[in-house]
C-alpha cells in the first residue's frame, strides 16, 4: 500500500510540475514553408500549451497572403486582376489593395526604383515564375518591354477598393509581399496578446519585446557573397523594429565572365551593375522595409545613401571593394542605435 501511495505521490507531483511548466511563458519555435518554397521561422514568447493553435493562426495568415497575391497561384487575386480587361474597375480585397497603395507610394517616393510592373523585364531575363534559359535579350526585346511597364498606368481608387489598368500590365508584388505577409503574422499575434516574438519570412523579419530573460532579440546581417558557407558581417540587438534585407548575391548567373543580377532597374531594362552587394533597411513596418531594401538595392551605394539621408530611412549598406567588403550607414541608422544605448 505505501509503494502504491508513493507512486500516487509521485505522479501527482509530475503533473503538477508539468501543469506549471505549461503554464510559464518560454521561446516557442514555429516553422514551415510558404509561398512555395520560401522558409518562415516565428519565435513566440507564450506558453507551450497554445503553440498547436497559434501555429494554425500563422499558417491561415500566410495562406491569406498567397491566395492574394501570388504570381505562382493562377487564381490568385492579384493574377485576377492581371487578367482583368483595361479600364475596367476590379474590386479589391482590402489587403491587396493596401500593398498596391503603398507601392504606389514607395514607387513615386523612390522615382520609380521601385515597381511592380517590372514583371516583364524580369521574365525577359529569366527571373520570372517562368525561368529562361540564362541568356541575355536581345537589346530590341528590352526596349518593347517598356511599352508593358509603367506603376502609374495603374489606377487605385479608395473608397471603392478597386484597381484599374490604364495600359496593359502585370503587377508582380514578389518585393514586397514577404515583408507584408510578416506584418500580417504580427497583427494575428498581437490579437493574441502576444507582445514578444521574432518573426521570419524568407528573410524579413519584424520584431517585438524581449525574450524571457529580458535581452533584445540578436538578429545577423550576413556577408553578402555567393557561396554556401554563410558568414556573419555583424549582429544587432534589436526589439519594437522591422527589418528587411536585399541583395545580388543569391539570385543571379553568369555568361562570359559577367554576372547577371535577378535585380533589374525599370528604368534601364538591364540588371544593377554598381558595387553595392547588400542593403538593410529598419523600418516601423515590414512591408515598407522590403519595398525601400529593393529600391536602395537598384539606386546604388552612392544614390541610396543620399536618398536614404534625405529620406531619413534607417538603411546600413554593404559594398564590393578590391579587398572584399565595406560597409557604411545612413544618419538615421547610426542615430537609431544611438538612441537604443
Amino acid at each position: 500500500m505505501n509503494g502504491i501511495r508513493r507512486v500516487v505521490s509521485l505522479l501527482v507531483i509530475s503533473l503538477i510540475a508539468f501543469s506549471c511548466q505549461s503554464k510559464k511563458e518560454q521561446v516557442i519555435s514555429l516553422q514551415g514553408k510558404t509561398m512555395g518554397q520560401v522558409s518562415y521561422r516565428v519565435l513566440v514568447v507564450t506558453t507551450p500549451s497554445s503553440q498547436q493553435s497559434i501555429q494554425s493562426g500563422i499558417d491561415a495568415q500566410l495562406d491569406s497572403v498567397v491566395e492574394l497575391m501570388s504570381t505562382y497561384e493562377s487564381d490568385s487575386q492579384i493574377n485576377q486582376f492581371n487578367d482583368s480587361p483595361l479600364n475596367e474597375a476590379f474590386k479589391l480585397d482590402q489587403k491587396t489593395f493596401d500593398v498596391l497603395a503603398l507601392s504606389q507610394k514607395i514607387s513615386e517616393q523612390t522615382q520609380g526604383a521601385f515597381d511592380i510592373t517590372v514583371g516583364p523585364l524580369v521574365d525577359l531575363w529569366g527571373f520570372g515564375p517562368k525561368a529562361k534559359p540564362e541568356q541575355i535579350p536581345d537589346p530590341m526585346q528590352i526596349m518593347q518591354s517598356f511599352n508593358l511597364i509603367g506603376y502609374d498606368s495603374i489606377v487605385l481608387d479608395e473608397k471603392s477598393l478597386s484597381a484599374t489598368k490604364k495600359q496593359y500590365r502585370r503587377v508582380d508584388l514578389s518585393a514586397i509581399a514577404k515583408g507584408y505577409a510578416v506584418d500580417e503574422i504580427a497583427h494575428y499575434l498581437e490579437s493574441k496578446n502576444i507582445n514578444s516574438y521574432m518573426i521570419e519570412v524568407g528573410g524579413e523579419i519584424r520584431l517585438k519585446g524581449v525574450k524571457p530573460n529580458g535581452n533584445k532579440w540578436r538578429i545577423a546581417i550576413e556577408i553578402p557573397q555567393s557561396d554556401l558557407n554563410q558568414q556573419i558581417q555583424t549582429t544587432l540587438s534589436l526589439t519594437d523594429i522591422s527589418m528587411a534585407t536585399s541583395g545580388d548575391y543569391r539570385n543571379f548567373f553568369e555568361l562570359d565572365g559577367v554576372r547577371y543580377s535577378h535585380t533589374i532597374d525599370p528604368k534601364t531594362g538591364y540588371p544593377i551593375n554598381h558595387h553595392l552587394a547588400s542593403v538593410t533597411v529598419l523600418s516601423e513596418d515590414c512591408a515598407t522595409a522590403d519595398a525601400m531594401a529593393t529600391a536602395l538595392m537598384v539606386m546604388g551605394g552612392e544614390d541610396g545613401l543620399k536618398f536614404a539621408n534625405e529620406h531619413n530611412i534607417s538603411a546600413y549598406f554593404i559594398v564590393k571593394t578590391k579587398q572584399g567588403f565595406d560597409q557604411f550607414e545612413s544618419s538615421a541608422y547610426q542615430q537609431y542605435f544611438a538612441e537604443m544605448q
